[in-house]
């Protein structure tokens, strides 16, 4: 019996413990199930797979920081684990140092107009940008004109805080003066790509007859208290009128329309001649009589308004 028994006991402790050792596997296999369950996890949100161990909330993707490019650490809360928004990026180790960026830059000109008259104003911008399309300041433009009639407020300029300068540009003579301005800009001794240079600038010219600027006179001048000084009334002797037109300028105008000008005499007996252009801004007529008289006038007018005073053209 003790025999029985003593064997019935030694085979329930050997079948325990094969119990307790597949219990023990059993659960080691679940724990690894359960750890691999709880450590993959893909954050599909970032286009990741990141894993944290059930007591440390943090896993480690790739990341970028300034000057570096290399392996992050990024933390996170328990599971479940939140967008990937709410992450927290730590500082980055073990990169490689990130080659330095290559700043380039690149600069525009424009003007506020390509025509303008001749003794105004057009004014030439140049803007300087780098490739991050940030302003550059303290650039250093220089601008380069072809033509003696063009004239610019400076050569060089440097940009603002804006990234920008500018010069006038002006004229002595009427024109279109072809790819006549040329802008060029560095930036630390590096060249800008420059667009918009050279630049076409026009200057016009709109003569406009000035009824101030313009005289009429009559020769010889006749003085009323000496008769001597009077042309004859013979139809042969005569007075010239003359017209000196002039813009507002004050320069000759020598293209006047003939029909435009228009001489008129009072008196009795007075012949104007035509119109003559004497090619340098004047034009003149001759007046004549044969009826002799003091009181007789001569006045000029143009395009209908009178040019100047009426003068007196006696004849003995």
């Amino acid at each position: 019996m003790d025999t029985s028994r003593n064997r019935t006991t030694l085979n329930n402790q050997r079948a325990g413990g094969q119990r307790k050792v597949r219990n023990r596997i059993l659960a080691g296999v679940i724990a690894v199930i359960g750890l691999f369950s709880a450590t993959a996890v893909t954050a599909s949100a970032c286009g990741y797979y990141y894993y944290y161990p059930v007591y440390t909330p943090v896993y480690t993707v790739p990341c970028y920081t300034t000057g570096y490019y290399g392996y992050g650490y990024y933390s996170c809360p328990a599971p479940p684990p939140p967008p990937c928004s709410t992450c927290s990026c730590g500082s980055c180790g073990g990169g490689t140092p990130k080659p330095p960026a290559t700043i380039t830059y690149s600069a525009t000109l424009r003007l506020d107009r390509s025509s303008a008259e001749v003794g105004e104003l057009i004014w030439a911008t140049v803007t300087v940008t780098d490739s991050n399309g940030r302003q550059v300041r303290d650039a250093n433009v220089n601008f380069r004109k072809s033509s003696a009639a063009i004239s610019l407020s400076a050569t060089t300029c440097m940009t603002d805080s804006s990234g920008q300068c500018q010069v006038s540009i002006s004229s002595t003579s009427a024109g279109t003066y072809r790819d006549e301005i040329e802008a060029r800009a560095t930036v630390d001794g590096k060249n800008a790509t420059m667009s918009g240079s050279p630049a076409t600038v026009t200057f016009t010219e709109t003569i406009v007859f000035s009824y101030d600027k313009s005289t009429f006179d009559v020769f010889p001048v006749a003085d009323p208290n000496n008769r001597a000084t009077w042309p004859v009334a013979d139809g042969v002797d005569y007075y010239v009128g003359k017209l000196v037109a002039k813009d507002t300028k004050g320069r000759p105008m020598t293209g006047l329309r003939l029909g435009d000008i228009n001489f008129t005499a009072t008196g009795l007996a007075i012949r104007i001649t035509d119109v003559t252009s004497e090619g340098d801004g004047s034009y003149t007529v001759h007046y004549t009589s044969t009826v002799a008289q003091w009181e007789s006038t001569a006045k000029v007018a143009y395009q209908s308004r009178q040019v100047g005073s009426t003068l007196p053209i006696p004849f003995s």
